[in-house]
């Protein structure tokens, strides 16, 4: 599903199906809605790309971690050092934490899952969950995951409300790229149309199509609030 609508970007740019050709002729209202749809979705997935992101809507993620154990675990005293209770989510922004489980079990073991419980104001709890300018993690101050191999399962949702400002400013911003993309075909058609009239130089109107005709570096500024940095981690998908 796309950010935003065939009725958006036509309410937003006030074109229809008469205002574009296909093969020489008037594009009908089926040719139509499904050139506004492959625009809505190639616009999704550049906003997702320049973003670094899977999806900006809420979804639910089910992300395996492997467990570090105490850095210097080899020892009798063995510490367990920050980064060892650390846990970084990989899908932000995260709206809320469903479940988070460690497997007990070694790796040649059938798995063993015990769901461990976040601090509450009344339970002392397992972990906390932190979330900071829309970066996520798990920290956890009792039962530390030990080493292991996606041994640390964490479901949760992510994305952002549909009633929330950011999902409506994401909204404008997509709609802002469709209408790019109308008016870059716009171009073309007019540009073949005056090919066949009297004019002498028509050749500068036809441009090597490139991203960042679509992309633009207005576009990019309002994106770059939602662009998300990769922080190394052992995260991983179902």
């Amino acid at each position: 599903m796309g950010y935003v609508t065939q009725d958006e970007v036509e309410a937003f740019t006030g074109f229809n199906f008469a205002d574009f050709r296909n093969e020489g002729r008037a594009m009908t209202s089926a040719e139509f809605d499904e050139f506004i749809e492959s625009c809505i979705d190639y616009v999704g997935q550049l906003i997702h790309r320049y973003c670094n992101v899977t999806t900006f809507e809420l979804h639910d993620v089910v992300e395996y971690h492997n467990g570090r154990g105490g850095s210097d675990d080899e020892r009798a005293c063995a510490q367990y050092l920050e980064a060892d209770r650390c846990f970084y989510l990989r899908d932000n922004p995260v709206a809320s934490i469903t479940k988070v489980e460690v497997d007990l079990s070694p790796v040649y073991a059938p798995p063993n899952w015990e769901e461990v419980n976040e601090r509450s104001d009344t339970a002392a709890g397992d972990y906390l969950f932190i979330n900071e300018n829309e970066h996520a993690y798990i920290r956890f101050h009792n039962k530390v995951p030990k080493k292991g191999i996606r041994n640390v399962r964490i479901s949760y949702s992510a994305g952002y409300a549909p009633d929330s400002a950011q999902y409506n400013e994401l909204k404008l911003v997509a709609l802002r790229m469709v209408t790019n993309l109308l008016l870059l075909k716009k171009k073309y058609q007019e540009s073949t149309t005056i090919r066949n009239a009297n004019v002498k130089d028509y050749a500068q109107m036809f441009d090597i199509f490139q991203e960042s005709d679509i992309l633009t570096t207005t576009v990019a500024a309002q994106l770059e609030r939602y662009r998300r940095i990769t922080i190394p981690t052992s995260a991983g998908y179902l």
